[in-house]
């Protein structure tokens, strides 16, 4: 399994069962988008972190790219 996911943000687009598939879709999509391999991604790509719980105190890991709206450390996580 391949990823396609933006260099910057590291946030995945989409998945392949072939690097071809996925390579040709990170050329459409332009520079600032990357291939990896599924295992690749997920160990050198997207990093976890150690956050606090907004409402609990306690301590959780999440992978570094999760938006604000998904991340329970983060006040819009509670908002809605």
């Amino acid at each position: 399994m391949f990823v396609v996911y933006h260099v910057e943000s590291t946030m995945e687009n989409c998945r392949y069962q072939h690097r071809g598939h996925a390579v040709r879709k990170a050329a459409k999509l332009g520079a600032k988008y990357a291939v990896a391999s599924l295992e690749e991604y997920n160990k050198d790509v997207v990093k976890m972190v150690t956050k606090v719980n907004m409402m609990t105190g306690k301590e959780f890991q999440i992978a570094s790219n999760t938006p604000a709206y998904c991340d329970p450390s983060c006040e819009s996580y509670w908002s809605m």
